[in-house]
């Protein structure tokens, strides 16, 4: 009977612990100027047609909207297919 024992190197440093976790502050801020900057060029897209031009998935889209809209940055007027967005404040 043959036994063999493999050894995987273990990352340990805090670095590769890290690596999955999310960007913060600055990762979102980043993403919510693009989205703002795209909506400020066109204010009437959707957020499927911004999920497009970000290369971001229509979910990420739709959080960062409501994340907008929470702090009061972005509004949306009249409906939801012939309406457009009004930045409040940046």
């Amino acid at each position: 009977m043959l036994i063999s024992t493999v050894t995987y190197p273990l990352a340990l440093t805090k670095d590769s612990r890290n690596a999955g976790e999310n960007k913060g502050e600055n990762g979102e801020n980043n993403d919510e100027n693009k989205v703002l900057e795209i909506i400020r060029k066109t204010p009437s897209i959707t957020q499927p047609l911004i999920a497009i031009e970000t290369g971001f998935s229509t979910r990420k889209v739709n959080r960062i909207i409501a994340s907008l809209r929470k702090k009061e940055i972005i509004k949306r007027i009249g409906k939801t297919k012939g309406g457009h967005w009004e930045i409040l404040s940046n």
